[in-house]
């Protein structure tokens, strides 16, 4: 990692219109232990490498569990993966084991569709090497509904040889005017069809952290927590960008369909990725080039360490009992972390963390020393999301695309984005 340490799940972790839009009834917990055989299912999203992780970890599970087997779910797209556990939910028909995600934490356990867990805390869910402040991030209203798998915190992947062949380096203490000229250099260098950067514009974690920079907050008291001004100087930003040949234009963006199979830096069309810290070790994964990472532009202010995701249990779930013990062994269990790794970020529990540090490679022991420079840089981790926030990540997305595709002009955006995501938010919030 260079300079990092002297210094899109994005819209990959955005969420469906649909997945806040569908109304559910509060619901009662499941029965209780089950007895005999159980066959349970469980669900997430991710990439390839982090199927073929989840699946091995599921597989030493029902080894040490002869008498539970769990039919994995996975999806590769978040959108997609959010629509489907919301009509699953619907119909009552969830999967036992939900990997979820802090945006969605607010609203699914306000529905009635999480478990909650604090009566199966300590025993099958041992916490003792969790600290408060980790656990804090599944609770609402003091209740347990989610236990983190890791923590992350977002950062700008790079491919290293592309940067060497543009004679540019990511100076320490980068800025977002840095980051302008340093892609515009790698894409004169490229070639056509080449691009510095990707279009992150409507990411909405970029766009929080930007919004954290400039003294505002994504969402405050369940309403948007950032201005006009903030949102038009971001889009200008990357409209710019675009307009330059540095950042990909829309149709070219358009091909990363979420999957980190389809990132324009895997796709070689593109030489920075913005990303969480957990995607590092799936992009490394993907590809034979040397990759790096820096933190986004003014960091590490406005980053903060998050619950890369969590896992929690169906309220209608047949298996609560087994859920319980499925959740204590993909959080606590050393030889499933062992093929965990750090895929889904840097476990909150501190023995785990220790031995990770000890068996990973190098590449993700850079990891651990960059959410330590986080956590003591950067801010403090926001309360979960409102109820609306899936959608309002789709709208910032929708809101950059009409930019960058000629829709609409910066102006005519912002005011677009501003009366669709309070509507979404008041719909959401009755």
């Amino acid at each position: 990692m260079k300079n990092v340490l002297t210094r899109r799940e994005m819209l990959r972790t955005s969420g469906g219109a649909l997945a806040g839009a569908w109304v559910l009834s509060v619901i009662g917990c499941g029965g209780g232990g089950s007895g005999g055989e159980v066959e349970m299912r469980m669900a997430w999203w991710g990439s390839t490498v982090r199927h073929e992780r989840t699946k091995e970890t599921i597989q030493l599970f029902e080894k040490r569990n002869p008498n539970i087997n769990i039919e994995p779910e996975p999806s590769g797209d978040f959108v997609e993966y959010w629509n489907k556990i919301a009509t699953q939910a619907s119909g009552g028909n969830a999967p036992d084991v939900i990997q979820t995600d802090y945006r969605y934490l607010t609203e699914y356990a306000g529905r009635g569709v999480l478990m909650e867990l604090d009566e199966y805390i300590p025993d099958p869910i041992n916490l003792e090497y969790f600290n408060q402040e980790q656990l804090k991030n599944g609770q609402i209203d003091g209740k347990t509904y989610a236990l983190t798998l890791g923590d992350n915190s977002p950062l700008v992947v790079y491919d290293v040889g592309r940067l060497e062949e543009a004679g540019v380096e990511i100076p320490e203490n980068w800025t977002w005017d840095d980051l302008a000229e340093v892609a515009g250099q790698i894409s004169e260098a490229g070639g056509e069809g080449f691009y510095g950067t990707e279009d992150p514009g409507g990411q909405e974690p970029v766009l929080e952290v930007f919004a954290i920079q400039k003294g505002q907050s994504l969402y405050e008291n369940g309403q948007l927590g950032f201005d006009e001004a903030t949102l038009a100087e971001w889009l200008t930003y990357w409209d710019d960008l675009r307009k330059s040949g540095a950042c990909a234009p829309g149709d070219v963006q358009a091909t990363d369909t979420g999957d980190l199979n389809t990132t324009l830096l895997i796709q070689g069309k593109a030489a920075m990725d913005f990303a969480f810290s957990n995607q590092y070790t799936g992009l490394s994964e993907l590809t034979d080039r040397e990759l790096d990472f820096a933190t986004e532009p003014n960091g590490p202010e406005g980053q903060y360490i998050k619950p890369s995701q969590l896992l929690s249990g169906y309220s209608r779930t047949e298996y609560p009992e087994e859920v319980a013990q499925v959740i204590d062994f993909f959080v606590n269990d050393k030889e499933a972390n062992k093929i965990l790794g750090t895929e889904r970020g840097v476990s909150g529990n501190s023995e785990i963390r220790e031995m990770l540090l000890q068996e990973v490679p190098e590449s993700e022991q850079q990891v651990f020393d960059y959410l330590q420079l986080v956590s003591e840089e950067g801010a403090p981790l926001p309360p979960p999301p409102p109820p609306g926030a899936a959608e309002i990540a789709e709208i910032v997305l929708r809101t950059n695309d009409d930019v960058s595709f000629g829709r609409a002009s910066v102006d005519e955006a912002v005011r677009k984005f501003f009366s669709d995501a309070n509507s979404a938010l008041e719909k959401a919030s009755q």
